[in-house]
C-alpha cells in the first residue's frame, strides 16, 4: 500500500488512513464513502473512482466480487476493500 502511495503521490484513503490516523474517524463510521464526488479515487493502486464503482453497480454488479470482475478494484493491496464494500452496500441499498 505504501508503495502505491509513494509511486502515485496520492493521499491515503479508507482503511489505511483510519489505521494510521484514527482521529480521522467520523461518528458515522462506514458512511464516509457517500457518493459526494464520483471522481474521487477509492482505489489508489488502480486509480478507480467512486463513479466507476457506481457504474459497475448500475450494470448489475451487487457484490465486491462482481465489481472486481468488472474493474479489479481492491486486488493489489486491498486497503480499499472496506470502503468499496460500504459503497456497494450504499448503492445497492443493502
Amino acid at each position: 500500500m505504501l508503495y502505491c502511495i509513494a509511486q502515485r503521490n496520492t493521499r491515503m484513503q479508507g482503511m489505511a488512513a483510519r489505521i494510521l490516523w484514527p482521529s480521522l474517524q467520523t461518528a458515522a463510521a462506514g458512511k464516509e464513502v457517500a457518493m459526494t464526488n464520483p471522481d474521487e479515487i477509492i482505489c489508489s493502486c488502480l486509480d478507480i473512482t467512486k463513479g466507476m464503482i457506481q457504474e459497475a453497480v448500475n450494470n448489475g454488479a451487487k457484490t465486491l466480487e462482481e465489481v472486481q470482475e468488472i474493474n479489479s478494484v481492491g486486488t493489489i493491496c486491498g486497503s480499499c476493500i472496506e470502503d468499496v464494500e460500504n459503497l456497494i452496500a450504499e448503492l445497492t441499498g443493502k
